[in-house]
């Protein structure tokens, strides 16, 4: 959180935590007290994203989860 703390002292309009989703939900929390001047102009960005809060499971389809699946049936296999 400290990291994207730093990043938007600095300027940035976000900051990019990527597959580690406990670092993400830390730095959620990190900066939910945070006043953040552009985001006005982040929501217009963000377009037709479902709305999530930290801790719920975004649910990406059927066949997303039938490939999940696969994936992990085969790494159990080897």
């Amino acid at each position: 959180d400290a990291r994207i703390q730093a990043a938007l002292a600095a300027g940035c309009d976000m900051g990019l935590v990527c597959n580690d989703r406990s670092a993400a939900c830390t730095a959620l929390e990190g900066i939910a007290n945070l006043e953040l001047p552009n985001q006005e102009r982040l929501e217009r960005m963000r377009g037709r994203i479902p709305q999530i809060q930290v801790g719920e499971t975004l649910s990406l389809g059927n066949e997303w989860q039938a490939v999940k699946t696969a994936i992990e049936e085969f790494k159990n296999s080897i």
